[in-house]
């Protein structure tokens, strides 16, 4: 057997730092709470066989039993949810979601649901 070329002795250690194996993904996640109680938490993807995905989510309870989730991504899609406990009437939960197509798709709205459930207050 020959012995190798001088090109390839450094070759097995340059590929694993430098191909692109594809074999997952980076993700993280930053979650920070504001004065005022509106919680943010930023998602943040990328794979290493494609682009870069991100999300930043704001969720607020503006009144007590009330409340609402606003988020958007990287493609333009944003959500919206509203939670009341109890406002309408006890024991009674609403709930509202809408969200909004991708950018490169045209409407007003991609989704829209409601919800009404039952649920058994907290004595007191």
């Amino acid at each position: 057997m020959s012995p190798c070329k001088f090109g390839d002795l450094g070759k097995a250690a340059s590929d694993l730092l430098g191909k692109d194996f594809g074999v997952g993904k980076n993700t993280v996640e930053l979650k920070t709470k504001a004065p005022d109680s509106v919680t943010f938490t930023t998602n943040g993807t990328h794979k290493f066989a494609g682009a870069a995905d991100a999300s930043v989510q704001a969720e607020c309870k503006p009144l007590a039993g009330l409340l609402v989730k606003g988020k958007i991504d990287t493609a333009g899609v944003t959500s919206t949810t509203i939670e009341s406990d109890g406002h309408a009437m006890k024991g009674l939960k609403l709930i509202l979601s809408a969200g909004t197509p991708p950018l490169d798709k045209s409407g007003l709205l991609a989704s829209a649901s409601g919800g009404v459930g039952v649920f058994k207050p907290p004595p007191g």
